[in-house]
């Protein structure tokens, strides 16, 4: 069924329609999640977790940019975090929207109101950051 939700992603009606099986057969699809999911739906233990590339307004460059940030530094631990360590040119802020509004972000904080006003000043800050790494590894002439 993984596969099967995977390949119809772009597709919103199969979607809906093919989770609504999952449910008949028992099989719990779970939510997206910035520290558990993959590029597309993978099965967890007795479940099938939502995949990234399957929120709608998300790309799959946003998502290898996701899970590489998450292999190199481990589990994000809020916004400001994820904001922080994701190369932002291939995470814009549509994308961070999507991920707040799908509840991608629930498991750093269950307050998406919260975390939606906040996503211009994580995202400043880590522009910031980003850019200061970047202007410390640039050689001197």
């Amino acid at each position: 069924m993984a596969a099967l939700l995977t390949s119809e992603r772009a597709t919103t009606d199969k979607l809906v329609q093919y989770i609504g099986e999952c449910r008949e057969m028992g099989i719990r699809v779970r939510p997206p999640d910035v520290n558990v999911s993959r590029m597309f739906f993978a099965v967890d233990g007795q479940d099938i977790r939502f995949g990234l590339a399957a929120i709608k307004n998300v790309g799959e460059g946003a998502v290898e940019a996701v899970l590489a940030a998450r292999k190199a530094g481990g589990p994000f631990r809020s916004l400001f975090d994820f904001s922080d360590r994701v190369d932002l040119r291939a995470v814009n802020r549509r994308v961070v929207e999507s991920f707040v509004k799908s509840g991608t972000f629930d498991s750093t904080d269950l307050r998406r109101s919260a975390l939606y006003a906040a996503i211009d000043r994580a995202m400043e800050a880590g522009q910031k950051r980003q850019r200061h790494r970047i202007a410390a590894l640039a050689p001197e002439h």
